[in-house]
């Protein structure tokens, strides 16, 4: 019995004592130290008027800055290798990680975080009819799965 409690132990130290890919959530009680950082995207809409006074909408994707994470790769025996793509600066399209193969491969914290992609297409109308919002950038708003409404973005000078 002793002898599997000290093959538990070992085991589990191992384990804490592998390298690998960490992803945080950075908040008061957890700041930022050190890693790459990036943000979840949000969806916001993008209304404009050309020339012709026809009205064009565009969802673009943009930095939900209460969303900050990092990750970081935490070596402890062996070595990782760390591959992870920014778009924009800020936005992770994509995070590939691979220990060293005398150790055992751990990743923690990657589901959900790529959530939203590529921005969206807006099909044109036919014929055009007068556009509900004005001129403006608008935040989509979610009620549960369901975008529930669009808020207008003050745009002004610092």
């Amino acid at each position: 019995m002793r002898a599997r409690s000290s093959l538990i132990l070992l085991l589990a130290a191992l384990g804490l004592a592998c390298s690998h890919v960490s992803i945080t959530r950075v908040t008061q009680e957890h700041p930022y130290e050190s890693g790459l950082r990036f943000y979840r995207p949000w969806p916001y809409l993008l209304v404009t008027v050309d020339r012709n006074e026809v009205s064009q909408a565009e969802i673009l994707y943009l930095p939900d800055l209460s969303e900050e994470y990092v990750v970081e790769p935490k070596v402890r025996l062996g070595s990782v290798d760390l591959k992870v793509t920014l778009e924009q600066g800020w936005q992770l399209t994509s995070l590939g990680a691979s220990a060293d193969p005398r150790v055992p491969e751990t990743i923690d914290a990657v589901a959900s975080l790529l959530g939203a992609a590529s921005s969206a297409a807006v099909a044109p109308r036919q014929p055009p009819t007068a556009f509900p919002l004005p001129p403006g950038l608008y935040r989509l708003t979610y009620s549960g799965s369901h975008v529930s409404g669009a808020e207008r973005v003050p745009l002004g000078t610092p």
